[in-house]
């Protein structure tokens, strides 16, 4: 294995355990709060990761997820659904269904909905959702507004024990969760494993020598958008179709679909783009003598990046520091070319041609 394949394996492996490291310590810091929060309600852990724990009031198990925000849920008679959030433009409560008849009999049945803004933790209260047939309260606590949790949490667990018989007492909707569950698949799991295959088959990519050698770099992001933006599009369009209008009255889906999405083009346009050019390419090599023309340096972010220019080809390319050293103009160089799986030239290998200042090297980026 060359040295530059080793330097690019051993940096991704780095970037790949810090972000392990610097995730492991979040952990433990957002468990050590969870266990906080179960030791004020003394409520009885049953599962560690995520952490889980339960408490028995009046005969009923009330079940508090404590890992990111704070999660009170139970068990009702009824199924459907039927969300409360918290807009977080107007800080007001918005109410959601998608059976509509279902929905109309349980705001009349639910008397508690137009007292909840009074209600003392209702400052902290993200959503109160029945969700099949699990009722849910999240409450959020962010840098700014820790609150009181030795407070707000026995409060907000008396709420629940006081409008779960509410819910309990609701007629089955017809509909159920089914529609949730789709939005819940389209808004965010299928788009998050989209990003993570992304994301490992880059790492993979990377350690292994692919990328960088592109000759025009310039259009790599343009070629990305061009790829990326119709699949992204025909997704929303998709989304809209399957899920009609509730997308739309649904914020939290909807943003998070969209943060999703934005990632995934991004990270697609400006790196993936190039590694898949690379490695999908089963073109045949195409070798060319051309002479240097111009050697170039420039620098970005402290960082020198070493470009040479040589004729018949549009623009100046990338390479090491040691060949940019002992080339000069008028050199004649080898060039060995593939045309890319999607069309972006890259080359494979620059050799000497006639000079006696260097042995043959291998093309790397800087």
């Amino acid at each position: 294995m060359e040295d530059s394949t080793i330097q690019r394996t051993v940096f991704a492996l780095l970037i790949f355990l810090s972000f392990l490291f610097s995730n492991i310590v979040i952990a433990l810091v957002l468990l050590a709060s969870a266990y906080r929060k179960f030791k004020i309600l003394g409520a009885k852990v049953v599962k560690t990761f995520p952490p889980l724990a339960v408490l028995q009031v009046n005969n009923r198990d009330f079940f508090i997820q404590a890992f990111l925000g704070l999660e009170i849920f139970t068990e009702c008679k009824s199924c459907g659904f039927f969300g409360i959030f918290k807009n977080p433009l107007t800080r007001k409560f918005d109410i959601f269904y998608d059976d509509l008849s279902w929905g109309e009999k349980a705001r009349t049945a639910l008397h508690f909905i137009e007292d909840l803004p009074q209600r003392p933790f209702s400052k902290r209260l993200g959503s109160l959702i029945l969700d099949g047939n699990r009722l849910k309260l999240k409450l959020w606590y962010t840098k700014y507004d820790k609150g009181n949790p030795e407070e707000d949490l026995p409060n907000a667990l008396k709420f629940l024990e006081e409008i779960a018989p509410q819910f309990d007492r609701l007629p089955r909707s017809l509909m159920g969760n089914s529609k949730e569950r789709v939005r819940v698949w389209l808004c965010f799991k299928i788009p998050l494993g989209f990003l993570i295959t992304l994301l490992f088959l880059s790492f993979f990519l990377v350690a292994a020598g692919f990328g960088g050698k592109v000759i025009c770099d310039d259009q790599v992001p343009t070629l990305g958008l061009k790829l990326a933006l119709p699949v992204i599009l025909f997704y929303l369009v998709l989304a809209f179709i399957t899920c009609g209008k509730s997308l739309l009255k649904h914020p939290k889906h909807l943003s998070l679909l969209l943060v999703l999405l934005s990632f995934t083009t991004t990270f697609f346009a400006f790196l993936g783009v190039d590694l898949l050019n690379e490695f999908l390419d089963k073109s045949p090599t195409k070798i060319i003598t051309t002479k240097v023309t111009r050697l170039k340096v420039s620098s970005s972010n402290n960082r020198k990046s070493y470009r040479v220019a040589v004729e018949n080809l549009p623009c100046s390319f990338k390479v090491r520091k040691e060949f940019f050293r002992k080339a000069r103009e008028g050199d004649s160089v080898r060039l060995i070319i593939r045309s890319g799986a999607f069309g972006l030239k890259w080359l494979e290998k620059t050799l000497w041609a006639s000079s006696s200042r260097a042995p043959s090297l291998r093309f790397e980026p800087a």
